[in-house]
């Protein structure tokens, strides 16, 4: 995949969750950090886009992963990649505890 049908998929799920903002997981994450020419080809290789809604309540990001997969999965997509939302419970965005915390 290119760095531009990312930065559209981006763009296509904060206009289809009303957020300015959302999260790339996966193996295509990395081109947010290093454009594709900068990469081996295989890096680049997935179809596939892994997005995470950002919220603090874990109901809204199921209620927004679940929107992002229904309203993109009716565009059709001339490059052929599989956009996926996924969640991660609030449970899962905790802190690593600092020295002397306990769990």
């Amino acid at each position: 995949m290119r760095r531009d049908k990312l930065e559209h998929a981006i763009r296509a799920a904060c206009q289809i969750t009303s957020q300015l903002e959302v999260i790339i997981v996966g193996s295509q994450a990395i081109l947010g950090t290093y454009p594709e020419d900068e990469l081996p080809r295989l890096a680049t290789r997935s179809l596939e886009i892994d997005i995470l809604p950002i919220t603090d309540d874990n109901n809204d990001s199921i209620r927004l992963a679940h929107l992002i997969v229904g309203v993109a999965g009716e565009f059709p997509h001339s490059s052929n990649y599989t956009v996926s939302a996924s969640t991660a419970s609030t449970s899962q965005r905790q802190h690593s505890p600092k020295a002397g915390e306990r769990d």
